[in-house]
């Protein structure tokens, strides 16, 4: 059986007959060429086109999707963090891709720190408080001195009315970085109103 495919699609306007196979061939020579101009668009900091280039590559065709590989972690992040970079203020589009990829990120790789500090700095910006402690509790299991992931595990703890366990982070923060006047205050403030 031979298809007519518009050239159209491949760059002209010359109707061609061809087989099945070859078209899925030249569609998939295109995700990968895809691919690698997303790679190199990462490599230059050009994110708009790592997530347009990228994104045809980790969303093929249906039928190509038993041929495609959806397994590469490495990918998933550069594609994950790019989306995350092209969010702007009130930008929850690119945001709920980043999270959604470094989640998928992260069902590969589970104790990737990265992929979990960027979670951290997209969960409370998306107003996830629950994700937002999740992750912060994730980070600190791998670094128990990581004040960024205390600070946000304290707000959120203390969003969730959690008032004795905004103390005891609090007061952990205040033994990793005793001079941070701001967790100071906060400390003395959670002593007299728990």
């Amino acid at each position: 059986m031979r298809l007519a495919l518009d050239r159209g699609f491949l760059g002209g306007q010359v109707q061609l007959l061809v087989e099945p196979h070859e078209v899925a061939f030249h569609l998939f020579e295109r995700l990968i060429a895809a691919r690698d101009i997303g790679l190199a668009s990462f490599a230059q900091g050009k994110y708009e086109d790592v997530v347009k280039n990228l994104g045809n590559y980790l969303s093929p065709p249906p039928f190509l999707i038993p041929i495609h590989n959806r397994t590469d972690p490495d990918l998933i992040y550069k594609f994950a963090l790019s989306n995350k970079c092209l969010a702007t203020d009130g930008d929850r589009q690119h945001l709920e891709l980043a999270k959604n990829w470094f989640q998928m990120h992260l069902s590969l790789k589970p104790d990737s720190l990265d992929a979990l500090k960027q979670l951290l700095e997209i969960y409370p910006r998306l107003g996830r408080v629950t994700e937002a402690l999740e992750a912060a509790d994730r980070v600190i299991r791998q670094e128990p001195a990581n004040t960024t992931a205390l600070r946000i595990r304290i707000e959120c703890q203390m969003l969730l009315g959690r008032a004795e366990k905004a103390l005891e982070s609090a007061q952990k923060l205040a033994e990793v970085e005793p001079d941070d006047v701001e967790n100071t205050v906060r400390v003395f403030y959670l002593l007299r109103n728990t």
